[in-house]
């Protein structure tokens, strides 16, 4: 880690966060049109910031599930 003038470590996770964090706010506020979207059976209307924050929260969900599951496939079994 780098340290500033002072002596201190910069705390680059919390830079990084609120970098995120601020192009996370840049986003909504530029997709903040509601459009309809269609999901099985149903029809419904939501802003489009969230149907992407929501799929993209899906595939995180279903990347953590696939990693673990492959993960213990990995390691070699007691006996």
């Amino acid at each position: 880690m780098a340290t500033d003038s002072s002596g201190r470590r910069t705390p680059w996770r919390l830079i990084i966060a609120a970098i995120l964090a601020v192009l996370a706010l840049i986003f909504v506020v530029q997709n903040l049109t509601s459009t309809h979207m269609k999901f099985l059976w149903g029809t419904f209307k939501a802003p489009l910031w969230l149907m992407l924050i929501i799929t993209l929260a899906a595939g995180i969900v279903i990347g953590l599930l696939v990693g673990h599951r492959l993960g213990e496939r990995a390691k070699p079994r007691k006996k």
